[in-house]
């Protein structure tokens, strides 16, 4: 086709112009026919004797360069003989017991020669460690890794066509010849690959084949612990059987307590905030200590290695050699030094995460956003490649079994659900679908990127920044905007999308069809609009019946959205399914026939501050049997960063529940704060709305007492918002209502504002600041900050006044309490 497949179309002539390409190749053959001319036949032997002197030379060349080598292999061996020598001397006096086994349970241990010649193995190690992505020596493996070893060897052999049949209803595609069977020769796999023979009915012999189902064996045994290692938490919370007392339904743990856990109970206690509060049973509320290693947390040994080069590249690490290679094989528990990159936070919250408890985490920020997100990426990657190991393991047994096998032989192999679903992410935006996308492709073992990921092209059409919109009503004009604002609006802010994920033998799917997907990443509206209403008639919510992780991230961002789409996910989750979907029910687990699922599901919630609504759905929808963990911080507060020196009024009213709290809120501001603003007592008066129906209300009211006023919310359209803002600067209105939606999106700076009064107390603390700060430099010794609160909204007055404040703020005979 030509250079870059461009074909001839270079050389094609032009029209009206005759071409000069026969012209050319007449003078080339008269030149050629010219100089044949003038080389006798000693030129021909000359030309021969330059090629044979040229093909010595490059063999010189490649017998000193393999000399090279052996020397280099040579000397590293020396260097590991002393090191050797030396480490023996040091763990002389060290305990047997103490020392971790290196041998893995799945597989006879190999040998560790130390000789003058490298072994076969030792150089396979070297290869290993300058290409991570090889089958070298992983830390997994020789740690006792229960998930790690023979069953991802067995896995990546299986084929294509049995890959397309793995799914939740347990099909089995292919029969036991086209079972895929362990091939020790890589570049026999590549060839094979190369001349077209994509299935895998040939690959390998029998007795590899009882290799294999031997290796998958051992790793079914409990050995990681007799190795020192934890136990896979995988395997422990969903073969758990619970027993009468922890059968609590949904809606039946409303009264369930919290326990706050010290510092002395729990050693990730620091990285994760001063206030810890878990939940649970008996055996669920010990909480594992976070681990010194990600390597000792039973992850996919591929995934892991993966984890390790992304740590590597961000860290820049000392890069190992074979020396460091064979030590690390001798002596597992020297600290491995790509770990280097893992913050104390990544270890805490992945120790909660990997012991598959409920986690509310009440403290993300802009800084350690990503450092979550890369932790609860890990998490879910490693728990559906476990789903999808497993249940194709349990393939191969399923076919060696006769019809009239036991019970307890049937039993180890329920491992599906009633659909393939396992794991749902919650994000609010496509920007934030966009990055968590990412970083899941990042951490994509190698073997996954030889096949590509489908539709990538598609979606970073749809989920990519969308440069035409980043100035849509003046959102980029004016000052600049905080670095939250950015972290949430920077991108495709789209709140309506939905995406399947499907994870193949090399390749990841996208788009798919959410009953053949693994993940599913979607917004709130998104899915209300995939599951519709409840009550009608053509709801599907069948595809989320068999959902064991539920993440949500940006929780907080979720109320400024519509809670109620949250909710309502929350009750569509683990139901019975209402077809069966050709489900085969003989590999369903037993607590998902007995409607037990949400006993099972981990729900992971990250919002950078706590609110009620979170409250409700840790109390009535986290009921893991493994319990449920709080983390939310201490506040100093955020009217410290209050920079006018203004008088700021805090009035405590009596309120006697949560239903009276709207009309408490009401006949406050209608009797005690409006009057004094009509009677022309105060003007420029900016006036702050937390909740939408509470601005509806009152814009009402003022409009009855026809009062000078101008309002902006979330709805007003820009043109609105510029007049409003303009009347309010030059005194044509004197009251301005604006609510915590609008400043939320647009971060708008008003000016002409003399006085506050903030209805209710913000959500957002650092918003109380933002507001106060809006105030004229000129006025300031006249202005006036009146805010409004109730004893049920110490979670507020904690974000702005402080934490200890809070308390005795509430506690306090007087009601009234003045700031400067």
């Amino acid at each position: 086709d030509g250079l870059f497949g461009m074909g001839n179309k270079r050389h094609a002539p032009k029209k009206g112009r005759p071409s000069r390409k026969p012209n050319k190749k007449k003078r080339n053959k008269r030149k050629r026919d010219d100089e044949g001319e003038k080389i006798g036949s000693g030129s021909i032997d000359r030309t021969k004797k330059l090629a044979a002197a040229r093909d010595r030379n490059i063999d010189e060349r490649d017998n000193s360069f393999q000399d090279a080598s052996e020397s280099d292999v040579e000397n590293e061996v020396e260097d590991v003989k002393d090191s050797y020598r030396l480490l023996l001397q040091t763990f002389k006096q060290e305990p047997k017991a103490s020392r971790v086994k290196t041998a893995s349970h799945s597989r006879k241990p190999k040998k560790v020669e130390l000789s003058d010649q490298p072994s076969a193995e030792d150089e396979s190690g070297v290869e290993s460690e300058r290409e991570p992505e090889g089958n070298g020596f992983g830390e997994s493996e020789w740690n006792g890794c229960e998930d790690g070893g023979d069953e991802e060897e067995q896995v990546e052999e299986n084929t294509d066509e049995e890959e397309a049949q793995v799914n939740e209803n347990g099909e089995e595609g292919t029969n036991k010849d086209e079972a895929a069977e362990a091939d020790q020769e890589g570049s026999d796999e590549d060839e094979r690959a190369e001349k077209g023979e994509g299935e895998d009915e040939h690959e390998g012999e029998e007795d590899e084949e009882e290799d294999q189902e031997t290796a998958v064996d051992g790793l079914d045994s409990d050995s990681a612990e007799e190795d020192g290692m934890a136990p896979d938490e995988f395997k422990l919370h969903l073969e758990h059987e619970l027993a009468e007392s922890e059968q609590v339904l949904e809606g039946q743990a409303e009264g369930r307590k919290f326990c706050v856990i010290g510092g002395a109970d729990w050693d990730g206690l620091e990285a994760l905030g001063s206030h810890v509060f878990c939940s649970g049973t008996a055996q669920a509320l010990p909480l594992p200590p976070p681990p010194r290693s990600l390597s000792n947390c039973n992850i996919k040994k591929r995934l892991l290695e993966q984890w390790q080069a992304c740590v590597a590249k961000s860290s820049k690490p000392r890069r190992r050699t074979a020396a460091a290679s064979l030590l690390r094989r001798v002596f597992p528990s020297i600290p491995n030094q790509q770990e280097c990159g893992v913050t104390e936070l990544q270890r805490s919250v992945f120790a909660l995460l990997n012991g598959y408890r409920d986690l509310v985490f009440c403290e993300r920020t802009v800084a350690n956003c990503d450092e979550l997100m890369q932790v609860y990426a890990l998490h879910v990657l490693n728990h559906a490649l476990k789903t999808r190991d497993r249940i194709v393991r349990n393939n191969f047994k399923a076919r060696d079994r006769s019809s009239d096998a036991d019970a307890d032989d049937n039993k180890s192999l329920r491992d599906q659900g009633f659909t393939r679903c396992k794991v749902l992410v919650v994000l609010p935006f496509r920007n934030s679908a966009y990055r968590f996308l990412h970083t899941l492709l990042a951490l994509l073992p190698t073997t996954f990127k030889g096949g590509g990921v489908a539709h990538k092209a598609r979606f970073e059409r749809e989920f990519g920044s969308e440069d035409d919109d980043a100035d849509q009503d003046g959102a980029a004009k004016g000052p600049p905007k905080p670095k939250e604002f950015h972290e949430v609006f920077d991108g495709n802010i789209d709140d309506c999308f939905s995406i399947g994920l499907a994870i193949t033998r090399k390749s990841i799917k996208l788009f798919t069809d959410f009953y053949a997907s693994d993940i599913i990443i979607a917004s709130p509206l998104g899915l209300r609009l995939v599951t519709g209403a409840p009550g009608d008639k053509d709801r599907d919510v069948d595809f989320l019946s068999s959902v064991e992780v539920l993440v949500l991230d940006q929780s907080d961002v979720f109320l400024y959205q519509n809670w109620e789409h949250v909710s309502i996910l929350f009750d569509s989750l683990n139901l019975l399914p209402s077809q069966p979907r050709d489900t085969d029910f003989s590999r369903v687990r037993a607590w998902a026939l007995n409607n037990l699922s949400s006993r099972y599901r981990q729900t992971a919630i990250f919002s950078a501050y706590l609110t009620p609504e979170i409250n409700t759905v840790a109390n009535r929808h986290c009921l893991n049997w493994r319990g449920c963990v709080k983390v939310r911080p201490s506040y100093a507060g955020s009217i410290a960063a209050v920079i006018p020196h203004v008088r700021q009024i805090f009035q405590r009213l009596h309120c006697t529940s949560p239903a009276d709290l709207a009309d408490t809120l009401f006949n406050h501001f209608s009797k005690q704060v409006l009057p004094p603003i009509l009677n022309g007592q105060q003007s420029h008066t900016l006036i702050f709305i937390p909740s939408y129906l509470d601005y509806v209300r009152v814009r009402n009211h003022l409009k009855s007492q026809e009062a000078s006023f101008t309002s902006c919310c979330e709805y007003t359209s820009g043109k609105a918002i510029t007049r409003a803002r303009t009347a309010f600067f030059h005194g044509n209105r004197r009251i301005l209502l604006i609510t915590e939606r609008f400043h939320f999106f647009r971060r708008y700076r008003i000016r002409g504002v003399e006085h506050v009064v903030f209805y209710s107390l913000p959500d957002n603390g650092r918003f109380y600041a933002d507001v106060i700060n809006m105030l004229q430099s000129s006025s300031v010794d006249g202005s006036t900050v009146l805010a409004a609160y109730t004893r049920w909204e110490v979670l507020r007055l904690e974000r702005i006044a402080g934490t200890d404040r809070a308390q005795k703020m509430l506690s306090a005979n007087t009601s009234v309490h003045m700031f400067f």
